[in-house]
């Protein structure tokens, strides 16, 4: 479990995301994301990454879906 992805959302317009592994893509209409097992799609409008470091994101915007491929 100390190695899961940590999501915490405030409404649509903000997603917190925490032990990731990477960033795939990244446009205003979607950011993709790699976690351990799988990736992460974040889908929208106006998306934009307001914080970045290598154990935590936060991405603001209007966020419409959310999806995990394995």
């Amino acid at each position: 479990m100390f190695d899961a992805v940590q999501i915490y959302m405030n409404g649509n317009q903000s997603l917190y995301i925490e032990n990731y592994k990477g960033l795939i893509h990244y446009t205003d209409q979607l950011i993709r994301i790699q976690a351990k097992k799988y990736k992460i799609s974040v889908v929208g409008q106006e998306l934009n990454i307001a914080a970045y470091t290598n154990e935590e994101m936060q991405i603001t915007g209007f966020i419409t879906d959310i999806r995990f491929e394995y």
